[in-house]
């Protein structure tokens, strides 16, 4: 039998509608989500967030962490326009002061990034200044990050391996 929703108990789930391993039906995912998110942004207003991205390509690129996507001013004075999301479950905080695409990819070992690669790769390509993050700034957005420098400069992975982790050695 189908499994039903961890909260109103009435409508069967599917694996792609989670918050911290709990299943909801999609009314329900929602529902949480915007919540949750709500919370985020009230918690944005009262607290200070330090800016941990790293510059990778001048007037371009810049990769870091979570946190560093709250710090808006920080953001604004780097002349960042768009911001590369590689998170699951993640809701723009600002989307009135940047453009953003968000790419759901779960931090799993064996999860398939190779499919977004192209869609990240000319989301970076169409912004002015793109900061691209994951929770981290570690895996997910790197590898995007990777990608990009691959494709700009037309070089192997190595090289861009060996770029990248010169400028972010995190």
């Amino acid at each position: 039998p189908d499994k039903l929703c961890e909260n109103c108990q009435k409508i069967p789930i599917t694996n792609q509608h989670q918050i911290s391993g709990n299943k909801f039906c999609l009314n329900c995912y929602n529902t949480k989500k915007n919540i949750y998110f709500e919370q985020v942004k009230n918690s944005i207003q009262t607290k200070e967030f330090k800016f941990e991205g790293t510059c990778i390509i001048d007037d371009k690129l810049y990769l870091g962490n979570l946190e560093s996507s709250y710090c808006k001013d920080t953001l604004k004075k780097l002349g960042i326009t768009h911001i590369l999301m590689t998170c699951y479950d993640m809701t723009p905080i600002f989307p009135d002061d940047f453009v953003y695409e968000n790419i759901e990819i779960n931090d799993i070992k064996y999860e398939n990034i190779l499919q977004y690669l192209v869609k990240g790769i000319k989301f970076i390509e169409q912004s002015k200044i793109c900061y691209v993050h994951c929770q981290l700034g570690i895996s997910r957005s790197a590898t995007f990050v990777l990608a990009y420098v691959m494709y700009k400069y037309k070089v192997h992975l190595f090289k861009a391996m060996d770029y990248v982790f010169n400028k972010r050695p995190i």
